[in-house]
């Protein structure tokens, strides 16, 4: 990309930015930190030439980057304080685990932390994910979603699910 489509792109992006954000909404609802920051920056008497214009744009965008790594790494730190307190951080719950009766807190999941300590003794043998697979089915250890009664359901673990129960600690 040239620096003219960056800068068209930049300026683009921001006025569509500015219209809809600093103006800000007709409510009474909470404005962003990083708000007035951006309407001083905007409002400056250098912004009416083109040259200060860019300034402004090229500040704004940088305090817009900064108020991002900053709410990514406020996120970041929520997952991880979450993982530390046993809750459930997303998605669907991991394998060898069941959600608590509050709703949020992962417990043990006997027979399935039982399929994966036998997974962990099988993979430290010089042993294939597919290998181990195939020896927790002949074990009679299926995945969680195994029917015996439907012939459809799978009965094998793939390769990729023996390693996320062999690599990720949930908790």
């Amino acid at each position: 990309m040239n620096r003219n489509n960056c800068y068209a792109w930049q300026r683009r992006d921001t006025a569509r930015f500015v219209k809809h954000d600093v103006a800000g909404p007709k409510t009474d609802a909470v404005q962003p930190p990083w708000r007035a920051e951006l309407v001083a920056l905007l409002k400056t008497e250098n912004t009416e030439h083109a040259a200060g214009f860019n300034a402004g744009l090229c500040a704004a965008i940088k305090l817009l980057e900064r108020h991002e790594q900053e709410r990514q790494q406020l996120s970041a730190r929520a997952i991880q304080q979450r993982k530390a307190d046993g809750k459930k951080i997303g998605g669907d719950v991991p394998y060898g685990y069941q959600i608590a009766p509050d709703g949020e807190t992962l417990i043990d999941e006997p027979k399935e932390q039982r399929v994966i300590a036998h997974a962990r003794k099988l993979r430290a043998s010089p042993l294939s994910l597919r290998a181990v697979a195939r020896k927790l089915r002949a074990a009679r250890m299926y995945p969680r979603n195994h029917d015996p009664d439907d012939p459809r359901s799978p009965s094998d673990f793939q390769a990729v699910q023996i390693q996320r129960m062999l690599d990720e600690d949930k908790r």
